[in-house]
Parts: C-alpha cells; structure tokens; sequence
C-alpha cells in the first residue's frame, strides 16, 4: 500500500469517529461510474495515433513550407486526413516534452486552422504547459474559436509585458481584433476594455459568445471521460492536470460527468473529482442556476457518508447556495472535528439568511471547533458590519497563514455569491 493510499484510509477513519449517522440521509452505494463510461464512450473520441503516422506529418508539414510542386504535394496530403485524425496527431505532437524543434511549435496554426470540439480537453492543457508565447496565442485563439475562454488570460498577460517582442504582441490584438464581440472596438483601450470584461465574464460564469443549448458531441463526452480518468491516479501531477483542465471548462461541459464520477467505487475518483467541484468556486452555482440542475440535492445523500463529508461540503460552498447553508449549519453542530471545518467553511461562502448568521454568532466560539472553522465563522459575523469582538489571539495564532488568507478570501469573495433568489 502507497503512503497516499494509507494517508486516504487514515483520513477515513477519522471521518467517522465521532459522527452518528442516524439523522444522516440514506446512503448512495458506490459503483464503477468511471469503468462504464469509458467503456460506454470506448473508441469514440479522437483516434489512435502510431509513430508513423506522427512522422509522416512532420515530414509533410515541413515540406509544405517550401513551396513548389513538392510542398503542393505535402499540402494536398495534409489535406487528405479527416480534420479527427489530423489533429489527434497534432495534439500528440505538441504534447511531445522532449521536441523543441521550432517545426512542433508550427502545428498549433494547423490545429486551430483544423480544429475539431474533442481537442479541448487536452488542447486546455497545453496552457499549463506550453512556454512559447505565439504558441499560447494559437492555443488561445483556438479556444476561444471552440466557445472556451480560457486563454484570455493568456493574451491580456502577453499584452501587459512590456517585455514581450512586438511582433507577439501585435498577434495577440490580432485574436482579439477576429474575435466575435470585439468587433466594435476602436483602438487599443476600447479592446483592452473588452478584454478585461471578457475575463471577468468568464472568470465568473464560464460563459463566452453564444450560449451553446446543444448537448457535447459524442466525441468530446469521451474525451472528457478520459480526462476524468485521470482522477484515479495515486499520483497527483495526472489529478492536477484533470483538475486544470475541468475547472476551465463550461460548466455545461465538466460538472454533470464530475457530479457522476462522485458516485464512483474509488475513493480517489470520488474524493478528486468532489475537490475539483470545490476548486471551480461559484461558477458552479451560476452553472447550477442557469440549469436548474439541482446540484446541492445532488451531493445531499453523500452526506451520508462520513469518509467523504468533509469534501462533500467544500464542494457544496462552490453553489454559493442557501440550501447548502442549511446543511452546513446542521454538521456544524453535530459534526466531528474534519466535518464541522467543512460545514463552517460552507457556510461562509453559502449564508444568505438572518437564520445562517445568527447560526455563525452563536458556534464561533465554541471551544470544540477548529480555530479554522472559528475563524471562519468570525469572518461571516464581520462581513455583516456589527461589532464584533476579535478572535483571541491564541486562536488565531494556530491558524496556518494560508489558511487565514484562503478564507479571507472567501469572505471577500462572498459579493459575486450566485444569486439563488433569481430562481
């Protein structure tokens, strides 16, 4: 057994000391979510790619720059892949670490130029990877051709230093200039302008251009899926990468198969995937209220098991949801020590009602709590402006700085709440 793999066993049984499960709701028997997906979606995403076909587009691109009747001939075989095989190649070449030719940067044109939906999973984590700055401005033009927003950092980062060459720069406005929506600008300030509410927009709601009302294809549900799998893993640096890539995704997109993959058989797909749901912060809520689709009574019946409570809350923060907050006070008062930071946590980031302040006033400082769950509760009473005495300082001296600044910025954070009486 694994030192993460004994941590995880651990964790779970603390979970359970100390919490009765009488008043819990009934429980959700766990199943292979994952193993059926992949099952079900099997051969259905980009297609297979072998070293020889990888070569031969190598070859071919490089001769299609040379002009002539020969780089005619390497365009027309370009030409001949389907847009699916042509850019699962390209996506396995520019995932190659240990090719630093100039020629594999050339592809990411071709792939934007190509593109098909299923890229976006793995084209997403080429952000996290790609150093080259006029690859990150194809990678963004990319996305953003495919409804994703997730480069606009990118660009607006190029166009803020000053450092970088002015030819980048230049095609950094040139993305922009093509993008639908920026249309009406008149120069530089007028497209920053755009560029920063854009950021902004997406940053909240995971939203860019048109909504998209048509479900994903086939092919991208796969890639997805195959994304999610990644979840399984003992080792963190694939659960970082999913975690990347789901969390800048539409919620349309990523959270439906992320709330599946909670009901999974493994306790690192489901504690993963409930973590990734936490990271994506109030965009789910927003994702929630712009579906309907229910997510805090999604999550509710895993309350009913303890290993899991604790993740189970950090992700229903990310609802912003008065219902979450009802729970929240519920395990506050009746949780053990794990759970009951969760649930504090929660309702910091989820209290609307004179009922769920009134709940923060009167537990903060009880002594069985975590000097983290009380000062998350401090935080909740400040934010309604009514003096409030300090938390004392042997208290607050026990709470790890980070830990200080995340929940602060929870707090601050606690003005773009999802607004669930829009319902």
């Amino acid at each position: 057994m694994t030192l993460r793999a004994t941590f995880i066993c651990l964790l779970a049984l603390s979970c359970t000391k100390g919490e009765g499960s009488s008043s819990a709701p009934e429980k959700t028997a766990w199943t292979p979510v994952l193993q059926a997906r992949l099952e079900q979606f099997q051969g259905q995403g980009l297609p297979p790619v072998d070293e020889g076909e990888l070569q031969n587009v190598r070859e071919l691109l490089e001769s299609s720059r040379l002009g002539g009747r020969l780089g005619k001939m390497a365009q027309r075989s370009l030409d001949d892949f389907s847009n699916e095989k042509l850019c699962s190649i390209l996506l396995d070449w520019v995932e190659d670490r240990f090719d630093n030719s100039p020629l594999r940067l050339r592809a990411y044109p071709l792939l934007r130029e190509r593109a098909v939906p299923e890229i976006l999973p793995r084209l997403l984590l080429r952000l996290k990877y790609e150093k080259d700055l006029s690859a990150n401005i194809a990678i963004a033009a990319t996305l953003l051709q495919l409804g994703n927003g997730a480069g606009l950092q990118a660009l607006q980062n190029i166009l803020l230093d000053s450092t970088s060459d002015e030819r980048v720069r230049t095609q950094a406005l040139l993305v922009l200039d093509a993008t639908p929506g920026f249309e009406s600008a008149k120069d530089f300030e007028d497209s920053w302008q755009l560029l920063s509410a854009a950021i902004m927009n997406w940053s909240r709601f995971r939203t860019f251009g048109k909504p998209t009302v048509s479900p994903p294809s086939v092919a991208l549900q796969a890639e997805t899926w195959n994304m999610i799998a990644r979840l399984q893993s003992q080792p963190l640096r694939p659960v970082d990468d999913a975690r990347f890539v789901l969390s800048r995704m539409r919620g349309e997109l990523s959270i439906p198969p992320l709330l599946e993959a909670t009901r999974d058989s493994s306790i690192y797909v489901r504690e993963h995937a409930l973590q990734t749901l936490a990271w994506m912060g109030y965009t789910v809520g927003e994702w929630d209220l712009r579906t309907n689709a229910g997510f805090v009574q999604k999550l509710t019946p895993l309350l009913a098991h303890a290993v899991v409570r604790p993740r189970v809350f950090e992700a229903l923060a990310s609802s912003g949801s008065p219902e979450a907050a009802n729970l929240a006070v519920e395990w506050l008062q009746k949780g053990n020590y794990q759970t009951a930071t969760a649930a504090a946590d929660c309702l910091l980031r989820c209290a609307h009602s004179l009922e769920h302040f009134q709940a923060a006033r009167d537990n903060r400082s009880q002594e069985h709590l975590s000097p983290e769950a009380r000062w998350s509760l401090y935080l909740l009473v400040m934010s309604t402006t009514e003096k409030v005495a300090p938390l004392p300082s042997l208290i607050l001296e026990q709470v790890p700085e980070g830990e200080r600044t995340r929940r602060s910025r929870w707090s601050a954070l606690r003005a773009q709440m999802p607004m669930h009486s829009r319902r």
